[in-house]
């Protein structure tokens, strides 16, 4: 997904009901030497707490010293 738009409204099924439809964790978190990027992944939960699928998130610090996500993907647990 490409664009604020596009993402906030494909996310937005997700913040609907009273309980959230999946949980993570970060498992592995790595910064550059810089500190202006950032990796995160880990493993992705349904509402049972059963294994679904992974994530990894690239961050970048932004001048105003909020860290923005640049890049995120998800991929089915055991692929």
């Amino acid at each position: 997904l490409r664009g604020k738009a596009v993402v906030v409204d494909a996310w937005r099924k997700y913040f609907e009901g009273a309980k959230a439809p999946f949980s993570w964790r970060p498992e592995t978190v790595e910064v550059l030497e810089s500190g202006t990027l950032a990796l995160t992944s880990g493993p992705v939960f349904d509402p049972d707490g059963k294994l679904t699928n992974t994530f990894t998130t690239i961050w970048r610090l932004e001048p105003d010293g909020k860290w923005r996500v640049v890049f995120d993907k998800g991929c089915p647990a055991g692929d």
